[in-house]
């Protein structure tokens, strides 16, 4: 079942100086739980004093010879219709934060709703003049930053919530028909032990790396990622289609890379089409989650290193059931 058409936050709060600080209120809830579930820390100071670092909120990623690696986000309670004020104001904020946070490597820009064709094309011309690699020199050092100018409306909004169930039952309630954590994605990770695969130590949790030690050349090179569902509710869910989203593919110059189990009613092999962003694999017969029961089940991405053109991507997964839809975090692979 596709996900219900929804009003936007735009539609859905009040207007108003009071309105853009409940919005902001929100997202920053939702930026929080996103970052801890990837193993981030968010940084979003009291608006009381303006806007610290000149940005809303932000990601530490790296210290670079003292600099700052980040990224940045500006919340703004606007339409998808902006006026040439408001178009002004985030050119305006945008050159703010870019002088302010030199290791800046990526500036989010989030408004309620998605733009329409006019605003989205005047935000691509805005993206050709920003975005690009640069360099910082620093007592002798220099370091490469590559900058991206990115825009989040109510698609990205929905998401976020549907991952976040908690906190999005509070504005979207239509999303969630049988209540917040009643029926949801407990796990989402890599089978470690099952495929040559490792995760980063000081990386989000949804990063992994692969890796040829000669004590693991025997396991699969093949990605084996693990779901497990809880269902706490009475009623039957049936999985219908998976979808794979895939973005981001790169070639990165790389050196040599260095207890309560639920049993799992088995693995689903799948090749990867690369030439599709979106793969989706369809059950004829739906994959039924019984009432108040777990499931656990894992997916295998076949030669999925092999016909893969880069060896580096961002994967995101989703489940597409009768009544409604779950996403994954999005997880990086690199090998």
């Amino acid at each position: 079942m596709p996900i219900p058409n929804i009003s936007t936050l735009y539609q859905r709060i009040a207007k108003g100086s009071e309105g853009g600080n409940e919005f902001a209120r929100f997202i920053k809830l939702l930026l929080n739980a996103d970052c801890a579930a990837r193993g981030e820390r968010l940084s979003a100071e009291s608006d009381a004093s303006g806007d610290f670092k000149k940005l809303d909120a932000y990601i530490l990623h790296d210290m670079r010879f003292d600099i700052e690696v980040l990224t940045g986000f500006q919340f703004k309670f606007y339409p998808d219709k902006l006026t040439p004020q408001q178009k002004h104001e985030i050119v305006k904020n945008i050159e703010a934060a870019r002088e302010c946070n030199i290791g800046m490597r990526e500036y989010i820009l989030v408004t309620p709703e998605d733009w329409q064709k006019t605003e989205q094309e005047w935000f691509d011309r805005l993206r050709k003049k920003h975005e690009g690699g640069f360099s910082i020199r620093f007592n002798g050092s220099c370091i490469i930053i590559d900058f991206k100018l990115t825009h989040w409306g109510h698609s990205k909004i929905t998401e976020l919530a549907l991952k976040h169930d908690h906190l999005g039952m509070y504005y979207f309630p239509e999303l969630f028909p049988f209540g917040a954590g009643k029926f949801k994605l407990a796990s989402a990770i890599i089978d470690l032990d099952r495929c040559n695969w490792y995760q980063y130590d000081d990386r989000p949790k949804t990063d992994y790396y692969q890796n040829y030690t000669h004590s693991r050349k025997k396991l699969t090179s093949d990605p084996i990622f693990d779901f497990c569902f809880i269902n706490s509710t009475h009623e039957i869910f049936l999985l219908q289609y998976i979808e794979i989203h895939i973005e981001d593919i790169a070639n990165r110059i790389k050196g040599i890379p260095a207890p309560y189990l639920l049993k799992s009613i088995g693995a689903i092999e799948y090749e990867v089409d690369f030439e599709k962003p979106v793969n989706k694999i369809n059950f004829p017969d739906p994959m039924v989650f019984e009432a108040n029961k777990p499931l656990r089940f894992q997916l295998q991405l076949k030669d999925f290193t092999k016909k893969c053109p880069g060896n580096c991507l961002h994967i995101t997964f989703w489940f597409h059931f009768n009544n409604h839809a779950i996403p994954t975090e999005k997880f990086y692979l690199s090998f």
